[in-house]
């Protein structure tokens, strides 16, 4: 199986939020669906990921590419958020907190759905 990094962001409360960088199956990661396309910084469009308990199984990741970032939304089963809640590293703060990880996570690096 084919693992791809990901950055998952989720919207915890008023200014409160996490962003989850993990390996995640590149099979499952592919069905993601974008929502906002090329927006430069990831502070503009981390803001409209619903509140985690809208959002239920539900990950927005955040791809990178040269034209910006682009927001998507992949529906997953509780399964697979149990098998792979340990991957990877994650971080909650603030939203400016959480767009400085994600710009340290993105140098050299593209991140996420590589389908754009």
């Amino acid at each position: 199986m084919e693992y791809e990094p990901t950055i998952t962001v989720f919207h915890h409360g008023p200014d409160d939020y996490s962003v989850w960088l993990a390996d995640l199956p590149a099979e499952t990661t592919h069905e993601a669906t974008p929502i906002v396309s090329n927006v430069k910084e990831p502070l503009a469009v981390i803001g409209q990921v619903p509140l985690v308990t809208e959002a239920g199984n539900t990950l927005y990741l955040l791809s990178k590419s040269d034209g910006g970032f682009t927001l998507l939304n992949l529906n997953v089963s509780a399964e697979f958020l149990i098998e792979h809640a340990g991957c990877g590293c994650s971080l909650r703060g603030t939203a400016a907190q959480v767009q400085d990880e994600i710009l340290d996570a993105c140098q050299g690096f593209s991140f996420g759905p590589q389908m754009l």
